[in-house]
C-alpha cells in the first residue's frame, strides 16, 4: 500500500512539473507581433543588412554597401521553424525554433522615430545592440 501511495504521489508531482514548466517547442510559434513587422535595414562599414518581418516570415537580406549587389543569398525563416516570444521590458525573441539563433528585438523610438534595438548581450558580445531603421 506505502509502495502504492508513492507511485501514485510521484505520478502527480511529475504530471504537475509537466503541465506548468515552460516548454519552448509548445510556445505561440509561427507568427510575429505586429510591432516587429516591416522592412528593416542597418549599416555596417561594408554591407546594408536588410531583415523583412512578415506575420508569418523572416527574411535576411545582404548587399554591398554603395552598390546593391547581393553578396549572400536570402535566408528565410517560414513559420514551420518560426520562433516568437515576448520575454519581457518589450523585448521579443524571435528566430530559428527549438536552437539558439535567436533574437532579441525591442521596438523603441529613437530621434522620434520607430526603430528596432536589437540587443547582442550574450555570449562575449557585452553591452552592444544594433539598431534597426525602417526601410
Amino acid at each position: 500500500m506505502r509502495k502504492f501511495s508513492r507511485l501514485i504521489l510521484m505520478m502527480l508531482v511529475i504530471g504537475g512539473f509537466l503541465v506548468v514548466s515552460p516548454q519552448i517547442a509548445n510556445a505561440k510559434n509561427g507568427t510575429t507581433p505586429t510591432a516587429l513587422r516591416g522592412s528593416w535595414y542597418h549599416n555596417t562599414k561594408v554591407h546594408r543588412e536588410v531583415m523583412i518581418i512578415k506575420p508569418h516570415l523572416i527574411v535576411y537580406e545582404t548587399y554591398k554597401k554603395h552598390t546593391n549587389h547581393k553578396v549572400k543569398p536570402n535566408t528565410y525563416i517560414g513559420r514551420a521553424h518560426l520562433y516568437s516570444k515576448y520575454v519581457g521590458k518589450g523585448y521579443w525573441q524571435i528566430g530559428l525554433k527549438e536552437s539558439d539563433a535567436v533574437s532579441s528585438l525591442k521596438p523603441i523610438k529613437y530621434h522620434g522615430k520607430k526603430v528596432l534595438y536589437q540587443h547582442l548581450g550574450y555570449f562575449g558580445y557585452g553591452h552592444q545592440h544594433i539598431l534597426w531603421h525602417r526601410y
